[in-house]
C-alpha cells in the first residue's frame, strides 16, 4: 500500500526487510540510515516498544520523520516525545491510510520546495540567498530588468492573435481594449524569458515599478500550468502557492 502511495505521488521508498524488535537492531539500522542521507523515515510501529526505537532512529538519522502506531499497537495516551518534537508527525489511529499519504505529500513538497529556486523582481539590489529552513534558493532581480526587457518586446502577429484568442475565451471583457490585453502577452513572454534567464520556478514582482508592463494575465496562464506566481513581492503568499502545487497537484491563486 506505501509502494502504490510513493508511486503515484512520485518519491522513492526503501524498505528495510524484517522487523526492527531489538535496541541493538534498531542502533544499526539508524547508523547505515544516516550514512545514506534519506529524506526523512516512516517507521510502522507493531508494539509499545517500538516507538521509542523509532523515535530514535530518527533522531540519529536527524531528517524528518513519521511514526505510525495502529491502535491496537498501542492503548495509552501519547508520550510528549511523539507529540512535541519538531519535524515528528506521529499517527496514533486506527487503519489511516490516508494521514500516511498526507504526510508523504508533506516530504515530496518539502523536498520539491528546497530544490526550488524563487525570483523575486522589485527595487534595491540584485544578488542570491538561501532558505535557512526550507532550503530554496531565492534571486533578486531588479524591476529595470523587467521593464527593459518588456520594452523591447515589440508585439508581431502571433502575440496579437494569442491576445485575441484570450480574449475570446473569456466570459466577458468590460472597459478593456486591445492594446491593454497585448501587452498583457508581452508581459507573458517577459515572464518567461526571466524565468528561463536565472532557471526560476516560481516568481514573484512588486508590481509598482512596473508601471504600466504589469503581468496579470501571465501570472494567471502560469498558475494554472502550476508555475506558482505571485503579486507585490510577496513571500509569503508565493511560498504558500509553491508549498501547495507539491501538496496537491492543483494552481493556487493569491
Amino acid at each position: 500500500k506505501i509502494s502504490e502511495m510513493a508511486k503515484h505521488i512520485g518519491i522513492q521508498v526503501n524498505f528495510h526487510p524484517g522487523h526492527l524488535n531489538t535496541t541493538a537492531k534498531s542502533r544499526e539500522y539508524a547508523a547505515k540510515t544516516k550514512t545514506q542521507a534519506p529524506d526523512a523515515v516512516l517507521a510502522v510501529c507493531l508494539s509499545d516498544a517500538c516507538k521509542k526505537w523509532s523515535y530514535d532512529i530518527i533522531k540519529t538519522v536527524g531528517v524528518p520523520g513519521i511514526i505510525y502506531l495502529p491502535t491496537g499497537a498501542y492503548h495509552q495516551t501519547p508520550p510528549k516525545l511523539l507529540t512535541n518534537t519538531p519535524g515528528l508527525h506521529s499517527i496514533i489511529s486506527i487503519e489511516n491510510w490516508d494521514e500516511i499519504d498526507r504526510s508523504l505529500r508533506a516530504v515530496h513538497a518539502k523536498k520539491m520546495v528546497a530544490q526550488s529556486r524563487l525570483l523575486r523582481i522589485a527595487g534595491g539590489n540584485k544578488g542570491q540567498s538561501t532558505d535557512k529552513q526550507l532550503g530554496f534558493e531565492t534571486v533578486y532581480v531588479l524591476a529595470e530588468e523587467y521593464n527593459s526587457l518588456f520594452d523591447s518586446i515589440k508585439p508581431d502577429e502571433g502575440m496579437k492573435n494569442n491576445a485575441m484568442a484570450f480574449k475570446k475565451s473569456a466570459s466577458w471583457v468590460m472597459n478593456v481594449t486591445d492594446h491593454y490585453i497585448t501587452d498583457g502577452f508581452r508581459a507573458h513572454k517577459t515572464v518567461a524569458t526571466l524565468l528561463q534567464r536565472y532557471g526560476g520556478d516560481a516568481i514573484t514582482i512588486n508590481c509598482l515599478f512596473l508601471q504600466h508592463r504589469k503581468p496579470c494575465i501571465s501570472f494567471s496562464i502560469n498558475n494554472g500550468n502550476l508555475t506558482p506566481c505571485a503579486c507585490e513581492n510577496d513571500l509569503n503568499a508565493t511560498l504558500t502557492m509553491m508549498l501547495g502545487t507539491h501538496l496537491f497537484g492543483r494552481a493556487g491563486f493569491q
